[in-house]
């Protein structure tokens, strides 16, 4: 019963829930932060819902090692974690560290990892690859009352 990444996607209660997440990261502000988080099965309803961690700092996120692939009970479908930082010190897509916690720790990170920065959303998959999703804006389906 796993989820593409796309699958995940499409699921419209994910994408809201990660839009609030690239919304609370404050791209483009002097304080912005990183969020992130897991993708699970919900234990009882069974459906693929949004588990926020608490916020990172400015430029970095920390996500719990979960060994037996489960975040509090239950089955980690994916993660993620916003890149909210701009301007030509920063790099929006997927950094080395970020590509080595996917392949070291696959158990923790589930079998996607997004990367959603604010102008493109990235997928790191357990072997390493890294695809271009697309459009943060239209991968999320942000319009521009979500903006504002």
């Amino acid at each position: 019963m796993e989820n593409s990444a796309e699958q995940l996607f499409e699921d419209s209660a994910i994408r809201r829930a990660l839009r609030d997440a690239l919304l609370e990261s404050r791209s483009g502000t002097k304080q912005p932060i990183e969020q992130g988080g897991f993708i699970v099965r919900d234990a009882s309803t069974l459906r693929p819902v949004v588990r926020r961690l608490s916020a990172g700092l400015a430029d970095s996120f920390q996500i719990p090692l979960c060994p037996d692939g489960q975040f509090r009970g239950e089955q980690i479908l994916g993660s993620f974690h916003t890149h909210p930082n701009t301007g030509p010190e920063w790099q929006e897509e997927p950094s080395r560290q970020d590509i080595r916690l996917v392949t070291e720790y696959p158990e923790t990170i589930g079998p996607w990892h997004f990367v959603i920065g604010p102008v493109r959303t990235y997928c790191i998959g357990n072997d390493g690859t890294v695809k271009v999703l697309g459009v943060t804006d239209d991968v999320l389906q942000i319009d521009s009352e979500d903006q504002s």
